[in-house]
Formats: C-alpha cells, structure tokens, sequence
C-alpha cells in the first residue's frame, strides 16, 4: 500500500510539473491574452502582489491605468486584454473617417486644378458644400464634417496621406486592388506644401492609369457632382506672414499720425 500511495504521489507530482512546463494559457473567456517574457507572471501588463492576488494595468495615452486585482493571473491577463481591446476600439472611433466619395472629391479637384496647397484645397471643398444641392446631401454632410472639425488642415492631410481612412460598401469602393493604393503626392517649393493627383501603383514605384482612376471617381459622384465641380475655383495662395511682424496699437497709430500733422 506504502508503494502504491508513493507511486500515486510521484504521479501527482509529475503531473503538476507538466502543468507547469505547458507555460501561461494563451486564450480565455474567447480572448487573445497578451503574453510577454519581460514579466514573472509571463503575461503583460500583470504583476504579482505580496498578498498573492494578481494586479493588472495598462498604458492610454502613456499613462499607466489600473484596471483592478484578481485571485489568478489568467483573470488579471483576460481584464488586461479586454482593456486593450476596449481602448483600441475608442481609438478607432475617435480617428477621423472619410467616405470613399470624399476621396473621390478631392481626386477629382485636385486632378482640375491641382497642384494646391492644403489650404487651397480645404477652400475648393467648401465652395463645393455651398453650391452644392440637395441630391448630394450625404456627401456634403462628410465634407462639413471635415471642415467643421477642430483641426480641418489636419484631417485633410489624413486623407491625402492614408489611403485606409476612408470607408464604405464594397459598392462603392474601388473595385480593383490597384485603386487602394496612394493617389495624392505631395512637393516642397520653399515653404509650400503642395498636394496633386498622382496615383501609384501598389509597388509605389510607376503610376497607375490615372485616367481610368477618374473615370471610375466620376461614376461614383454621379453628373451632379460634376457639375458643382466645373463652378469651383481654388482661393488664392496666401503670402506667409513675415516673422515677428510688429503690432501697431489704434493709439500709436493716432500719436503717429499727430505727429506728422505738427511736422
């Protein structure tokens, strides 16, 4: 019997070392969990207290969040986890969005009349939601959207620079894979920012037939976005300011002009 219950023991034991040795659980309650060397726990963002429970935080906007303590570290890796996937989708809701037929506006100006600076070109698009009408009412609602922003130079340069922020159906995305790829290309001339059409391939390295690119553009505004399009004229490039200009107050415009008076 003594032989018997030390062979079970043996087996216990060589059981619990084959638990151990299977390493940390890599899905949980239908989870991804985040694994990583860098901590005792072998689970990231968990850390073990003296107490024994497990702590959990993570890093929003790099600052470190506690998400809370739990009895094992599987539990504190799948809060972890929920934590990252709540904080990514908040980020994706909060990044600026652009439907495909405001990309495809763009294209269309700045194929017309380009190349135009941001500013130049933040001007056509908001003639265009003043003559616009009601038959194109959902884009212009996409394009206030752009220029009533906080930041509308920002955004903009989001839509030229990132060809995955904008969305919609696959109906009225570009039906071929080449047509993804970048279409806006920027050039410095002093301190000038310029943005024009010029689409690439998807190797980046020779143009794509832009003229098909266009064609396809013009089918998914439709005939009255056309129209509004040939009645738009890009507003003048601004002059940059001189550096440091001096302020001239109504009062020491007035001494100045005493003075003269009595010269």
């Amino acid at each position: 019997v003594g032989e018997a219950a030390a062979e079970e023991g043996d087996e216990e034991e060589g059981g619990e070392g084959e638990q151990e040795s299977e390493g940390p659980v890599t899905e949980a309650e239908g989870l991804r969990l985040h694994l990583s060397s860098r901590t005792a726990t072998r689970y990231k963002g968990v850390w073990e207290l003296p107490s024994g429970r497990f702590s959990a935080r993570h890093t929003v906007g790099g600052r470190s969040k506690q998400i809370g303590n739990f009895d094992t570290a599987v539990e504190a890796a799948v809060a972890y986890a929920r934590a990252v996937e709540a904080a990514a989708e908040a980020a994706a809701a909060a990044a600026p969005v652009f439907t495909c037929r405001t990309r495809d506006v763009a294209a269309l100006v700045l194929a017309r009349h380009g190349p135009l600076s941001k500013e130049q070109l933040l001007g056509c698009l908001q003639q265009f939601v003043q003559q616009a009408g009601e038959e194109l009412k959902s884009l212009v609602t996409s394009l206030r959207e752009l220029l009533d922003s906080a930041e509308p130079s920002s955004r903009l340069g989001t839509l030229l620079c990132n060809n995955r922020a904008y969305q919609g159906d696959e109906a009225t995305q570009p039906a071929d894979a080449s047509r993804r790829a970048p279409w806006f290309k920027s050039s410095r001339v002093g301190f000038v920012v310029s943005w024009s059409f010029e689409p690439l391939g998807l190797d980046r390295a020779r143009p794509c037939d832009s003229t098909e690119i266009l064609l396809e553009a013009r089918q998914r505004v439709g005939s009255e976005c056309e129209r509004v399009l040939a009645g738009i004229s890009p507003p003048p490039l601004l002059a940059r300011a001189p550096a440091r200009t001096p302020l001239v107050t109504e009062a020491e415009e007035e001494a100045a002009a005493a003075a003269a008076a009595f010269a």
